[in-house]
């Protein structure tokens, strides 16, 4: 039987732990969130359901 002189080789890797997935799942909640409420500010504006005067318009 042969036996080898060198050690075995160092592994740096750390312990294997559970993976934390909940701040990935809340910002997807928080993007999600803004995104429909950017969609729904482009749809009043273009549907007219924020009534904006057209006086607040005649200064610009």
């Amino acid at each position: 039987m042969a036996l080898s002189l060198h050690p075995a080789p160092y592994d740096a890797r750390r312990t294997k732990r559970r993976a934390s997935q909940w701040p990935l799942g809340l910002s997807v909640l928080v993007m999600a969130l803004a995104n429909a409420a950017l969609w729904y500010a482009i749809y009043a504006l273009t549907h007219g359901i924020f009534a904006l005067d057209v006086r607040f318009f005649a200064g610009l």
